[in-house]
């Protein structure tokens, strides 16, 4: 996770696209929700402030009211950000909903969609976002989409559900995709099923063709 310093960097670049890219956000100044939670997390409400409820340059919080009157805020990293939308999966594969946050982000390579995952208890939100809980992935951002999970497990260990991320970089005025990653909920935790690096890919590639 990068810490405020880090994020500012990107922050007027990051503003300048969010401003152009104003049609592809939902309206969300009220609760926006992209599926009816299961009955688990049906006392649950969500709201929060983002660059476009607030109309400055600060992180994205998150606003959680549990039952008996529980309020909870999370901040989330990487900003300025816009929600898009909240949705409803069962991550871990134990059988309740986690809540599914996803954003708009931008910085001077690219355009992300960042999904926080948060597992919400009684009295408790954890969250349980992959690059916050693996430490080799903390050190960038990843665009991030959700696929399901081929069947080489049984069903009560394996949640069905993977993250693809893809994260970019930018060298001399050019976009390109520097790394994927395939990671899940296994075992109680995340873990990395696949990771392939194209920079280092594109650098063996350079060396073959100045040895040829």
């Amino acid at each position: 996770m990068k810490d405020k310093i880090g994020n500012l960097k990107t922050g007027s670049m990051a503003l300048a696209m969010i401003l152009c890219a104003g049609v592809f956000f939902m309206e969300i100044r009220g609760i926006v929700r992209a599926a009816e939670p299961e009955k688990n997390l049906s006392a649950l409400q969500i709201t929060w402030d983002d660059y476009r409820s607030t109309e400055k340059v600060e992180p994205t919080v998150m606003h959680f009211s549990l039952e008996g009157g529980i309020e909870i805020d999370r901040e989330l990293p990487w900003y300025p950000s816009v929600v898009k939308q909240i949705a409803y999966r069962d991550i871990t594969g134990d059988g309740q909903d986690e809540v599914l946050v996803y954003r708009y982000f931008a910085n001077t390579a690219t355009e992300y969609t960042l999904i926080d995952v948060f597992e919400i208890q009684e009295d408790s939100v954890r969250y349980l976002s992959p690059a916050a809980d693996l430490e080799e992935l903390s050190d960038q951002v990843w665009d991030m989409t959700l696929q399901a999970a081929s069947s080489e497990k049984p069903a009560e260990e394996n949640s069905g559900l993977l993250f693809r991320l893809e994260s970019y970089e930018k060298e001399y005025g050019v976009t390109s995709r520097a790394e994927t990653a395939l990671v899940g909920y296994r075992e109680g935790g995340w873990q990395i099923l696949e990771r392939v690096s194209w920079k280092v890919k594109r650098a063996v590639e350079k060396v073959k063709n100045l040895t040829a």
